[in-house]
């Protein structure tokens, strides 16, 4: 049984990985098959999609009916074998909803495409509460960047300088499977995180924001900080 309440309306990072540190995401279709879940399984309601026959780029451009959100998505980035997510929760138990439909799903789903069994995360997921301060901009940088790990793992205790930022902030945007390309490029799916809600408890705009990661990049991260 989990020991968190989680609150209407307040801020969570969630987060998972892999059991004894496996990889989890082992080939293109496995990042896109996760991406579909946020999406679709973000719902009250329940459905019974065919995600076989399901893409991304069909998704965005067919119909679907309008979903009752559980909760609002600001941030997220998938690894090959953890993800982070930066929720808000919309109803009640909606994180606890939502996490167990996109777990389960995609449990259910590699395990038959491998033809393995038992369970494929960490146990239950992680959370913590973010309040509206430092942590809530930190943790907002600290997702949308957490792919750099994968072509400078050092970056987070030396920073960066400035020739290293630029290249850093195009593999950031090159990179599919992050919350990145929402804020700064072309979404990989239309509506999946709200930027809007970032800003207005931010308190600034995408310039801003730029600024920020433009800051973080350069700094790196402490210990203490690491979300």
């Amino acid at each position: 049984m989990r020991k968190e309440i989680f609150s209407n309306q307040e801020f969570y990072h969630v987060y998972n990985r892999g059991v004894d540190k496996r990889t989890i995401f082992l080939e293109e279709r496995d990042y896109e098959r996760f991406v579909l879940g946020l999406h679709l399984f973000n719902d009250t309601r329940m459905h019974d999609y065919n995600f076989s026959s399901l893409s991304l780029r069909g998704l965005a451009s067919c119909k679907l009916e309008e979903r009752d959100l559980l909760v609002d998505i600001l941030h997220w980035c998938l690894m090959p074998n953890h993800f982070h997510l930066f929720l808000k929760q919309r109803k009640d138990k909606g994180i606890s909803i939502f996490m167990h439909k996109l777990s389960t799903g995609y449990t259910t789903f590699f395990n038959r495409k491998r033809q393995r069994t038992g369970g494929l995360f960490e146990g239950s997921f992680r959370a913590r509460y973010v309040d509206k301060d430092d942590y809530f901009s930190h943790l907002g940088a600290y997702i949308t960047t957490n792919h750099l790990d994968l072509c400078k793992p050092s970056w987070k205790e030396h920073g960066m300088v400035k020739k290293e930022i630029v290249a850093s902030q195009e593999f950031l945007l090159g990179y599919k499977w992050s919350s990145f390309q929402e804020y700064f490029g072309q979404p990989l799916l239309p509506k999946l995180s709200s930027p809007s809600i970032f800003y207005e408890v931010f308190g600034g705009s995408q310039n801003d924001f730029k600024d920020l990661i433009s800051e973080y990049l350069s700094q790196g991260v402490s210990v203490e900080h690491e979300a």
